[in-house]
């Protein structure tokens, strides 16, 4: 079994995802969701690997903005969420530009600031790699945007070293919203990327 872990850039969007052209077969688990932060990435894929890991031969993440924040809700807000056993996960998206979050729950957000949700968020990155290597998981992880949080994970020997969004943007392979990947853009990034993995 190969497992993927992402955001909107890896969801399923109606065309062929980049991972379906790196011919994994039919064993492939496509854990991403549209808006997914690190926080609910993270947590995707430690739930798959705690109850999988002698079945699992390769995971492929790619992680979203560190400044994201996704939080657990018995209710879902929009359909930026992803149910869960324990409820919903609510994607907040970008943790200080985000008025929904304020409305949504004051409590938490008076708690919080940007500097501990990046904090925070790199921790659940940290811990997803340490499971992985606990297990000895064959992994590779990148991500989706080039953004100065990511400096400190470019000298990892698992590290893909190809943004996703930058390639999209810098090769002119955008979709119909002019943002995300076109079907020719998920195929130009398998074969980028194929080398690393």
């Amino acid at each position: 079994m190969v497992i993927i872990g992402g955001d909107s850039f890896t969801a399923p969007y109606g065309g062929k995802c980049w991972f379906e052209h790196l011919n994994y077969g039919k064993r492939v688990l496509n854990k991403a969701w549209h808006g997914a932060g690190n926080f609910y990435i993270a947590d995707s894929i430690k739930r798959t690997v705690l109850g999988n890991h002698k079945i699992i031969k390769k995971v492929i993440i790619l992680w979203s903005e560190f400044d994201r924040y996704d939080m657990l809700v018995k209710k879902p807000i929009d359909n930026f969420s992803v149910r869960v056993p324990e409820g919903y996960w609510q994607f907040f998206m970008w943790f200080n530009r985000h008025e929904k979050l304020k409305k949504y729950h004051n409590s938490i957000f008076n708690k919080m600031d940007l500097e501990k949700v990046i904090k925070l968020s790199h921790q659940q990155v940290q811990e997803t790699h340490n499971l992985m290597e606990k297990f000895n998981i064959n992994y590779h992880f990148g991500f989706v945007y080039h953004r100065k949080e990511n400096l400190e994970y470019t000298t990892h020997p698992r590290y893909i070293p190809i943004t996703f969004r930058t390639f999209v943007k810098e090769n002119k392979l955008e979709g119909d919203d002019g943002y995300h990947p076109s079907a020719e853009g998920h195929q130009a990034y398998a074969e980028a990327i194929r080398p690393f993995l």
